[in-house]
């Protein structure tokens, strides 16, 4: 290669093409995917089970931003609209999967104990602990009552 032949101010193809116009780009926003709805005293950061995208692959990905909103995104969202709606049918159709809707009946009537903990979101985790923790107090101070017995019981035996 002679490098002293190549023109350096030669004008370079830019390395992306632009953008192809699709046929839905102009009229179709895009999809705003399917808002988790949260009752007034929960938020995404303690009540949704995010471990659970760890210990399984559900059909859908998540977004939560500052305000506390979480969106979930359908894996086959198309990323536009039809007209007149919010989402995509991928998205819309999410609150139907088993997968989600197990977790809005936890939202909604609480989680049960038997619960596996992938399933727990942090308030649910926390709940638990305090619950173990006052089970813990009962039955040390029951241990601790049972002691106080059995020493005065052997106190009032003496010769």
């Amino acid at each position: 290669i002679d490098v002293d032949a190549l023109d350096v101010d030669m004008e370079l193809p830019s390395e992306t093409p632009p953008p192809a116009a699709s046929r839905h780009s102009k009229k179709s926003p895009p999809c705003a995917g399917y808002v988790f709805p949260f009752k007034a005293d929960q938020t995404a950061s303690s009540d949704y089970p995010f471990k659970l995208h760890d210990t399984s692959i559900p059909p859908w990905e998540y977004n939560g931003n500052n305000a506390g909103v979480l969106t979930l995104w359908s894996i086959k969202c198309a990323k536009i609209c039809e007209k007149g709606r919010s989402n995509c049918r991928a998205c819309a159709e999410l609150p139907r999967h088993p997968i989600l809707q197990s977790i809005l009946d936890r939202v909604a009537e609480g989680i049960p104990e038997s619960t596996n903990y992938s399933f727990n979101p942090i308030s649910g985790l926390i709940e638990h602990i305090q619950c173990k923790n006052s089970q813990i107090k009962c039955l040390r101070l029951r241990g601790l009552n049972a002691v106080r017995r059995i020493a005065a019981q052997a106190r009032s035996h003496r010769p």
